[in-house]
């Protein structure tokens, strides 16, 4: 998971450059969307992951 994550910071840094690069403003708009995309990523991996290790306490019961 924390390879994903690096590759879609990277992802968007290099969006982000581009947009720098050639001036184009919806570059900014689509590395922001990749960004909200990433978080609601990592919530949902947490969110199971919590969910994972309460059930494997609960099986060890």
């Amino acid at each position: 998971m924390l390879s994903a994550q690096l590759f879609g910071t990277t992802g968007i840094a290099m969006i982000l450059v581009l947009g720098v690069a050639s001036g184009e403003r919806a570059a900014f708009d689509v590395a922001l969307v990749l960004a909200l995309l990433a978080l609601l990523v990592v919530l949902a991996f947490v969110h199971r992951l919590r969910e994972a290790v309460a059930s494997a306490g609960e099986d060890e019961r």
